[in-house]
């Protein structure tokens, strides 16, 4: 957890943090291989590594509660208003120092700043639609014209824009076990 915040403080990328935990063989929460989307989670929520107030010695319960749709049978957590979070402080299980905290809550907050402010400098159209897609997803992966028709012949999975114009294998670039490091210009394509 320490070298995840570690990496997050000094400019590394959820995904790049990710990559290299699943290279270094080091397991994720589940016991699986790291997804990118378990270290920055939702802040909102309080979900993910970084909000993970447990790393610095605060146990929270009531955050949210489970209802089930009864039309469904599908579950949805609803998050409970935080006046209702019950917290304890639990010293003896900090992991995580209070300085390294505090500068990867000032990294979240520097992000949520830029992000907004992409937001608040759209034309409209395109503000509604970072909106609804994320200021992060919606600005750094862009859908192209080839979106998901393109499929790595070693492991299968999907190839994605990495960078200006080139396409890769998505599990390589994550690090999750393809050895395929070929990317493929766009204009090839």
């Amino acid at each position: 957890m320490r070298r995840s915040f570690r990496g997050y403080v000094v400019g590394k990328g959820p995904r790049r943090i990710a990559a290299d935990l699943n290279r270094d063989g080091i397991p994720g929460p589940t016991g699986k291989r790291w997804n990118d989307s378990t270290i920055p989670g939702n802040r909102i929520i309080s979900s993910g590594i970084l909000n993970c107030e447990l790393y610095v010695g605060v146990i929270r319960w009531n955050r949210q509660k489970k209802l089930k749709n009864p039309d469904t049978g599908h579950f949805a957590y609803r998050l409970n208003p935080e006046r209702e979070w019950i917290r304890s402080e639990a010293p003896e299980l900090r992991i995580v120092s209070q300085q390294l905290w505090d500068a990867a809550k000032a990294r979240q907050d520097e992000l949520t700043a830029l992000y907004k402010g992409q937001i608040e400098g759209a034309r409209e159209g395109v503000k509604r639609s970072l909106a609804r897609n994320g200021g992060l997803n919606a600005t750094h992966r862009p859908r192209t014209l080839l979106s998901g028709l393109l499929f790595c012949g070693c492991c299968g999975d999907s190839y994605a824009r990495r960078g200006q114009d080139r396409y890769a294998c998505t599990n390589h670039v994550l690090g999750n076990g393809c050895d395929n490091a070929r990317t493929i210009a766009g204009e090839a394509l």
